[in-house]
């Protein structure tokens, strides 16, 4: 790709770097969106590693923050994909990788527990649900509970289920 022979041949030219991110960004897009979660994650991957590199170059260009923000959140996106796809073990190290690098973004915990959950890491997924119970607006105007719910209905439609997930129900349920 000539964006990619670019960017190589200049990594400090920063509409060049940009140029990449923007086109791998959508190519990330349509590879996940195409059920590739591998190689989406890949990409992201990439994108992560330029907006990185020039957010350290330019601190005080904020659309490369947002560029880092936004990178950091895709890493984590195919997370769930992998959990319905039943690789739990590669949807465990996406979301660690994007914990590792935003840990105050709340719902990425609820993607951790998942992956723990049905890798049978059980309580480590306990102690996780039960954490941050009573968040409010975890995923838009939802609470950490109501988000945790919907995720437990969807991955009984597609056959996954744990004895866990009707713990926590009853949990949330009683308020305890």
């Amino acid at each position: 790709m000539i964006s990619q022979r670019l960017a190589a041949g200049d990594p400090g030219n920063a509409q060049w770097q940009h140029d990449l991110f923007l086109s791998d960004t959508m190519i990330a897009a349509v590879l996940k969106d195409e059920g590739k979660l591998d190689a989406a994650l890949s990409v992201y991957r990439d994108c992560l590693t330029i907006a990185e590199r020039l957010t350290k170059a330019h601190p005080g260009d904020s659309s490369w923050q947002d560029a880092l923000r936004f990178s950091i959140n895709q890493i984590d996106f195919p997370s769930c994909g992998f959990v319905v796809a039943r690789a739990f073990a590669l949807a465990l190290e996406a979301v660690e990788q994007a914990i590792s690098l935003a840990p105050d973004i709340i719902w990425f915990y609820i993607n951790r527990a998942q992956a723990l959950m049905f890798l049978d890491r059980t309580d480590e997924a306990r102690a996780l649900y039960l954490q941050y119970r009573g968040q409010k607006n975890v995923e838009g105007q939802k609470s950490w509970e109501v988000v945790i719910l919907e995720d437990f209905a969807e991955f009984r439609k597609v056959g996954l289920a744990r004895p866990l997930m009707d713990e926590i129900e009853k949990q949330f349920a009683e308020g305890g």
